[in-house]
């Protein structure tokens, strides 16, 4: 090509493709306390939904203790709502997460030439699973406290 065209330099991406590549694990390290930091706004969100929820079900459970239910139960239900959002959250991160990962992924094979397989990395899903539901648990602290320290009257009478 050099003979066609004198003076043109001619070179190979590889430079540009081992940069990218070792570029990638700082990238992620840099762009993880962001994925956290979200998770932490998501978990104040979920916190208040769950209070706004057990708010609005005082009497319910002013009913459900007044009857008989222990606040073992009581707070067994709570968290059991806890973490039924939990898992919702799992799977909708984990199918933004693919489709986001997809879209790196094409966008690299455009850019770059970069064509590599997309694979799921357990271990960090693993551990922001595992973030999640601890969030979610720690979001149902507040309200199981709302709940389970009046007396059912007091629930009963919250109408």
């Amino acid at each position: 090509m050099s003979h066609a065209y004198p003076g043109a330099a001619v070179r190979t991406t590889r430079p540009a493709r081992e940069a990218v590549r070792g570029a990638a694990p700082d990238l992620t390290r840099m762009l993880t306390p962001l994925a956290f930091a979200a998770l932490g706004v998501c978990a104040v969100a979920v916190a208040k939904l769950l209070l706004a929820d057990l708010r609005a079900r005082r009497h319910t459970f002013g009913v459900m203790c007044a009857t008989g239910a222990s606040r073992g139960a009581v707070a067994r239900l709570v968290l059991g709502q806890a973490l039924v959002l939990g898992v919702a959250a799992c799977g909708l991160g984990a199918a933004l997460g693919y489709q986001l990962a997809y879209c790196a992924r094409g966008l690299h094979a455009r850019l770059f030439g970069l064509d590599y397989p997309l694979a799921a990395v357990w271990d960090i899903f693993g551990w922001a699973a595992l973030a999640t539901f601890a969030a979610a648990a720690l979001a149902a602290v507040p309200g199981f406290l709302m709940i389970a320290r009046p007396a059912p009257v007091r629930l009963l009478a919250d109408e």
